[in-house]
């Protein structure tokens, strides 16, 4: 049983995932994607009659057989950057053969099936856009709130008034902004801005000029009782209420202030669960964070969904088994996989 990890040195998520595995027995090797080809070394050969690639991807600390990978975790690799000694045409050009080298070869490589994937990076990608998950999320049946998408800012002062003045606005898919930070001959590092929701005033209503330069997301500001998030592990299935005082900043977006929230166990309704399952299996993933909130009448509605979401800090704030429930998918994806 061997396990490929695919993420970057400083992801916490990793290391409690891989000490189970392997006290479990499994040959775990974790590496970036950013380290091919500087770091890593490929050798994999298409045989006549032979649908599969068979081949080695070392490092000097490692040598991986790719034919004996039995699953693959796909947690946020970083992307190869090229050197910036080359013209920025060729540095796009040898970073997008290193992705397709790379990565062709896993997607396939055949033992006596195909790797499991948590999940597949298509996947991640087409899951990421919240447009397309409102929809999925309304296909299965879970009440999404009112949204707009518009480049018009006129159409946003109508949709204000439609949800009585209470609307927030948000990213379309990932709102992160990653700037240059400093060019090196090795590449260049990047710093992440966060884009939170936010609360639209009446007073923005007033200044909506800059609507017209691309896409944006509004939806109805809806009460809630408490936020819950869903972290769904192949059919593991496991909800967490998360709760922020009104004054605090993380009382409309909790990402803004860790510090101000408490958690507590959830017990999710069986519908709402499956429900979340089938959204999953749509977009053909094994994990996902599923956001929603909690209206203070009970009714459940959905957010978003978070293809490859953070999910270890609630392990010590809530003692759920979320690195043995990881394992769990990663070594017997035929017992716990969607």
């Amino acid at each position: 049983m061997t396990v490929l990890i695919l993420s970057q040195a400083a992801d916490a998520h990793i290391p409690p995932v891989l000490q189970i595995l392997r006290q479990r027995g499994s040959v775990v090797h974790w590496v970036d994607t950013a380290d091919f080809p500087e770091h890593l070394s490929l050798r994999a050969e298409l045989q006549a009659g032979t649908p599969c690639w068979h081949g080695i991807l070392s490092s000097p600390e490692q040598q991986i057989d790719l034919a004996s990978v039995h699953s693959i975790w796909w947690r946020r690799p970083q992307r190869y950057r090229a050197p910036a000694l080359y013209a920025p045409a060729v540095r796009a050009f040898i970073e997008r053969e290193a992705t397709r080298g790379l990565l062709g070869v896993l997607r396939g490589t055949i033992a006596a099936q195909q790797p499991f994937w948590v999940s597949p990076r298509e996947a991640l990608e087409a899951a990421e856009c919240k447009p397309a998950q409102l929809c999925a999320a309304c296909a299965v049946g879970l009440r999404v709130p009112r949204t707009l998408v518009t480049n018009d800012p006129e159409a946003v002062r109508r949709f204000a008034e439609a949800c009585e003045g209470r609307i927030i606005g948000k990213a379309l898919a990932r709102g992160i902004l990653e700037e240059p930070e400093v060019a090196t001959a090795a590449g260049e590092r990047t710093a992440a801005r966060f884009l939170y929701t936010s609360a639209i005033f009446p007073e923005h209503l007033q200044q909506l000029e800059g609507v017209q330069t691309t896409a944006h997301l509004f939806q109805e500001r809806l009460p809630k009782a408490f936020d819950l998030r869903v972290v769904i592990m192949g059919r593991q299935v496991f909800a967490i209420e998360i709760h922020a005082p009104p004054s605090s900043e993380a009382a409309l977006d909790w990402r803004r202030a860790y510090r101000d929230l408490h958690y507590q166990l959830h017990e999710l309704p069986a519908q709402v669960a499956d429900q979340l399952l089938q959204l999953v299996r749509r977009f053909g993933l094994q994990f996902a964070a599923a956001d929603l909130l909690v209206t203070p009448e009970g009714e459940y509605v959905f957010l978003e969904l978070n293809p490859n979401g953070q999910w270890y800090w609630l392990e010590p704030a809530t003692g759920l088994p979320l690195a043995a429930a990881m394992a769990n998918l990663l070594q017997a994806p035929e017992e716990y996989g969607l």
